[in-house]
Order: structure tokens, then sequence, then C-alpha cells
């Protein structure tokens, strides 16, 4: 927040206004009294310095070192989120990970055991009132009443907000149920019900948007739609926050993804930086006669069962250039070729198998510990690493040993 000094003339408004901004928006805010005025809108009473007002922070959420329990039962380990303004967290991960009750206790509905939990710079469970309406969630299940129709049910939603700039109708359309709104709730299909549970979330025009599986049950078009009103209000500065098993979801929304097992997160970053900590695939069909030894010298390891090759490496171009080279110097063709990046498939597969791990996807393949064939079990993914063991080869500074099946033995 920036003050500006009264009555000049970069100050357009007047004596006790300030200038700040909401998210890339700026805002001209003026107090009179024990009440603040925002574009001449909304108006909040403020019961000290107008700088204790959470709502106005650059983070929508900021969550560290959360822990929470049910019982003995330890759900969530230490969490560290942040969503800025305008931005999309995809939280993936396994079922009973912790998922949705870190959602939970972001929503207000659970009091963190340990950890500081902030939504728009308030604690969301001692600030339950404060923050309605700037914070809409879209649960799992509903819970609606199934006699209400979609109309009635909407306008009941809105009368819990009176005081918010309200899309009404507008909403309804906005998921494509206006021409249900005079049927019960009871009569629409699974996957209408989450688009009215979509409508309801952005009724009352959130500033930040937790959807816990927002697309489940909706067919493929259906979902593809919810995308599209999702990058909208992303554009107009909206945080969204979403769990989802749905990868492709993830990958095609998220500005940041952060993958949940046991409790712990045990990878996060943009889509882009975590693939790039496992290793990209080439993978072709050998001509008979064609031996592994043959092969040119490559930097990623080598797996060699009968005619079929596959080598997981870092460098996806350089290698697969040398590959190419050299079937072009020895008139060979290279049947079912195919090169691949690692998918988000991969990373959530090997989280699965790995275990609980805490890592940072701030480094791409080829550097850090990814790449230095250890995880924090000293163990090499895909035996890619630079002096370490991979799962399916040794490292060698940076050049894999093949791997074979027992019936060829192909030289170092």
């Amino acid at each position: 927040m920036t003050s500006v000094m009264p009555g000049s003339a970069r100050d357009p408004t007047g004596p006790g206004g300030i200038r700040t901004r909401f998210g890339r928006v700026t805002t001209v805010i003026r107090t009179d009294d024990d009440h603040t005025t925002i574009d001449g809108g909304y108006h909040c009473r403020i019961h000290a310095q107008l700088g204790t007002l959470g709502a106005m922070t650059d983070d929508a959420v900021r969550v560290r070192g959360l822990r929470f329990g049910y019982g003995a039962f330890l759900a969530v380990d230490g969490v560290d989120l942040d969503l800025g303004e305008g931005e999309l967290l995809a939280l993936l991960g396994t079922n009973g990970a912790g998922k949705t009750t870190t959602l939970e206790v972001i929503e207000g509905h659970r009091r963190a055991d340990a950890g500081e939990v902030r939504v728009l710079g308030l604690d969301p469970y001692a600030n339950r009132r404060r923050l309605a309406g700037d914070v809409s969630a879209m649960l799992q299940e509903s819970g609606f009443a199934g006699d209400l129709t979609v109309a009635e049910t909407l306008g009941l939603w809105r009368s819990l907000h009176p005081g918010r700039n309200q899309a009404g109708s507008s909403a309804l359309a906005a998921v494509e149920l206006e021409h249900r709104r005079d049927v019960r709730v009871q009569q629409l299909s699974g996957g209408e019900r989450r688009r009215l549970d979509l409508a309801l979330a952005i009724s009352t025009d959130p500033r930040l948007l937790l959807l816990d599986e927002p697309t489940t049950g909706m067919d493929p078009a259906a979902r593809e739609r919810t995308w599209e009103l999702l990058r909208g209000l992303l554009s107009r500065g909206r945080s969204l926050l979403l769990t989802t098993h749905y990868l492709e979801e993830a990958e095609t929304l998220a500005d940041q993804v952060a993958i949940m097992h046991e409790g712990r997160i045990a990878i996060h970053g943009t889509v882009q930086q975590i693939v790039a900590t496992r290793p990209a695939t080439i993978s072709c069909q050998l001509p008979a006669g064609v031996t592994g030894g043959e092969l040119p010298g490559l930097a990623g390891t080598i797996r060699l069962s009968g005619p079929d090759l596959e080598i997981r490496t870092a460098g996806l171009q350089a290698d697969l250039h040398r590959l190419l080279s050299w079937a072009r110097d020895r008139d060979i063709e290279l049947q079912r070729l195919r090169a691949t990046e690692a998918s988000l498939a991969e990373v959530f597969a090997d989280v699965q198998a790995a275990g609980t791990s805490r890592s940072t996807a701030t480094e791409p393949a080829g550097a850090g510990p990814a790449a230095n064939g250890a995880d924090t079990n000293g163990t090499g993914t895909n035996g890619t690493g630079t002096n370490g063991t991979g799962t399916n080869g040794t490292g060698t500074n940076g050049t894999g040993t093949p791997e074979t099946d027992p019936s060829e033995e192909v030289p170092a």
C-alpha cells in the first residue's frame, strides 16, 4: 500500500485518500470517520488503522507448516502453500493424501492444529464471517435441498450475501443452466449439480475460489466449457485453488501444481518445472541384426529388450539427434519411433511409488539432487542421474550404461 500526500496534484482522492492495488487493478480508497469507501462502491467498517484490513495483501493464500490430525492419525503434516492474486494452484494427490482436509482448513471449516494459515491476509477460521463473499468454496458434495428449484437454490444462496455484487441469472448462464432454472435440484444429473455448485460459488464475484474436484461428473464438453469459465475468472484477477484427479485439468489450467502424498507436499512448482525433474523417453524398434553395441554414445539410459529400444534421457533433443544421425549414416530405418517429454502422470505415478519425499521443482533434470541420481532415499529416478544409481540403469558421469534383458549383453 502506498500513501499519497493529501491535496497534491498526484492525489485525485483529495484529503484523507490513498491509492492502493487489489490484484492488478489500481483502486482509490477514501476514508471518513470509521468507514472506508472503495471506488465509491462497497463499504466496510475499520476498527483501527486502515492498514489493519487483512484483505489488502498480494497473497490470496499463504500456508506455513500446516498440521492437522484426526485423533492419532496425522492427515496433514507440515504443508506449505502459496497462491498469488490472479493465479491458479492445482492441489493433486492420491486418495487420502490430505487434499480435502487442507482445503477445509483454508476454507475456515477446520482449525489448524499447528502452523499458520492466511487467506486474503486473515486467519480463515477466526474470520469466516469477514471473509464471506470474498471467498467462495465449491465442495465435493453440495448438500442441496432436492425439492428446491435451481432458481430457488440460487436465490437462497444470494440471500446469505446481501452486500455482494451478485451475478444472479448470469451465473446460471455462465454454467449453461439458465434453461434449467425451474427444474428441481433432485431432477438434475450429477454433472448439472456440479455446474450448479459452480454457479453458486461465482455468483458473489469472489476474489478467491476454492474448488474441490470441480469437474467430477461432467462430460468432456461440459468440462472444457468449465475450463474456459475458470480462465475467464483468472483473466479478471481472481485466484483459484482447486483439487482434481484429472491431471489434464491441472496441466491445462494451473500456474502452480503441488502433489500431496501421505499428508505432505511431495513436489511442487510449475508443470514445466515438475516434468523437467523426470527424463524424457525415446523409443523405437531396431531392425533385425542390429545390436545394442552398435548404438551411438548417448547421455541417457538405454534399455534394449529384443528389437525394442527405450532411452530415458534428460537431453531429449541431443540424444534424438545422435540416434537419427546414426540411423541415417547406416541407412537404418527405425520403426515405431517416438520421442516424448515426461508427463505429469509419470511424476504422479513416481510419487505414489516412492512414498513421501519433500522436493521443490526448481531445477531441471541435469542439475541439483534430482539429476544427481538421488532422491531422498538415495536412489535415482530411471537411471538418468549422474554419479548415482537409477532404477533402470547406472549413470556414469552423465552417460547411461545400457540395461538389457538376459538374452543380450550390450557392451558399455
